[in-house]
């Protein structure tokens, strides 16, 4: 089974979700429009979430960071969570060019049987060495937080 996932676009518009800006901080807001609908797959103990998360680098940047999704039940658990350099390591961050937009494709396996209307998406950017996660932004450029919660629909 696979959550219908749908975009997470870039720039805070649409429907938001990851926005590089200068210094490498992360733009918050956003929804998954997954609708609530479970999608079946050939095994029924297969469940996952796939979303794809767009990246905008506002200037070069000199450290790789890694990108953290945590899928969270009603209860704010984490049913399945994937940590992960952008791109599942193809594209390193260092090498992103100032303007470019960056497709992160995401698949979280998920317990079997999970409601999609329940889930809640956290996601972010941390360096690895260090641990450190990036701010993430309103639209006006305030920090608000170190993550983006995503709403599932």
């Amino acid at each position: 089974k696979v959550l219908a996932g749908g975009k997470v676009l870039a720039g805070g518009k649409v429907l938001a979700g990851g926005k590089v800006l200068a210094g490498g901080e992360v733009l918050a807001g956003g929804e998954v429009p997954a609708g609530g609908e479970v999608l079946a797959g050939d095994d029924a103990d297969d469940c996952a979430l796939e979303l794809t998360l767009y990246w905008q680098a506002q200037q070069t940047m000199d450290a790789d960071y890694t990108v953290f999704v945590h899928v969270l039940g009603p209860d704010a658990r984490i049913l399945g969570q994937r940590d992960a350099p952008p791109d599942n390591g193809a594209y390193p961050t260092h090498r992103w060019a100032a303007g470019e937009v960056v497709a992160d494709p995401v698949r979280i396996p998920l317990p079997a049987n999970v409601s999609a209307d329940s889930l809640e998406v956290v996601v972010g950017m941390y360096r690895p060495d260090t641990g450190q996660r990036l701010p993430a932004l309103d639209a006006e450029g305030r920090p608000v937080d170190d993550k983006v919660v995503l709403k599932v629909r």
